[in-house]
């Protein structure tokens, strides 16, 4: 492609340097909340090898645990909801 990516960017669908075509995959991040932080993980989702409408969930990464010193109500001030202790 001329990048030095050695690919088209797009994964949907597009055949790669051997020839095979990719199942396009979806990602979904995940925020909870948990013993006072918050959580993120990142899933990969697909059709499983084999097809037949069954999805393939896989963590892909980054894991990120945040602990918030405050949390407020609005963007820059506010009622205090959250306060670490």
């Amino acid at each position: 492609s001329g990048d030095g990516g050695g690919g088209s960017g797009d994964a949907a669908g597009s055949a790669g340097a051997s020839g095979a075509k990719h199942a396009a995959a979806r990602h979904s991040v995940s925020f909870s909340w948990l013993d006072g932080r918050v959580w993120m993980r990142v899933y990969r989702i697909q059709e499983a090898v084999g097809g037949g409408g069954v999805l393939d969930v896989a963590e892909i990464g980054p894991r990120l645990v945040l602990a918030p010193v405050r949390i407020i109500a609005s963007g820059f001030g506010g009622a205090v909801l959250h306060a670490a202790n």
